[in-house]
């Protein structure tokens, strides 16, 4: 959810889904533009756990074995404004779309859920990340006014920029 953080369902009759729970995330509600949400932009499962990416606050790490007792069991807040990400074995790739265009591309190391940590990122040449897909070893990333960036992911440590089609402008998803 934008505004609050993480809504939990019960699909397992399809025909009689019920809403479970819902867990606000504890991320600072700014006054500016609160017409596009603070709250979760992104959501990977894997395990037990729900990675959730934040506008305001970073990348959240939600234990959810108990889906009526949720509860955070790691934040990484170097960045805000992450968008999107994507889980592939131990590693998350997520988007950045920092208004300063420094940052928007990020890897975190996932083998221990309970400490997220930053391996790599790109910034300057990849800007504005939004949502993305990931294939093989290439993440293909909406850019927004950007067009799209191609970027080999192969070695997690240093990922490196292959192309930006820019003729193409307002690319908010890839798949």
């Amino acid at each position: 959810s934008a505004d609050i953080g993480l809504v939990i369902f019960n699909f397992s009759d399809i025909n009689r889904a019920r809403w479970i729970k819902t867990f606000s995330l504890p991320f600072e509600q700014p006054m500016s533009n609160p017409q596009y949400g603070w709250g979760a932009t992104g959501i990977e499962l894997k395990d037990t756990f729900a990675f959730i990416t934040t506008r305001i606050g970073g990348l959240y790490v939600v234990n959810i074995a108990d889906p009526n007792n949720p509860r955070i069991v790691a934040n990484e807040s170097r960045f805000d404004w992450l968008i999107d990400i994507k889980i592939k074995d131990t590693l998350a790739y997520v988007t950045n779309y920092d208004p300063g265009d420094s940052v928007g591309f990020i890897i975190y190391n996932i083998k221990n859920p309970l400490n997220p940590t930053i391996i790599s990122y790109l910034g300057g040449n990849v800007k504005r990340g939004m949502r993305f897909c990931v294939k093989d070893t290439f993440a293909y990333i909406g850019a927004r006014y950007y067009g799209f960036y191609i970027v080999n992911i192969a070695d997690p440590n240093n990922p490196r920029l292959v192309a930006n089609p820019t003729d193409l402008l307002e690319v908010q998803n890839v798949n």
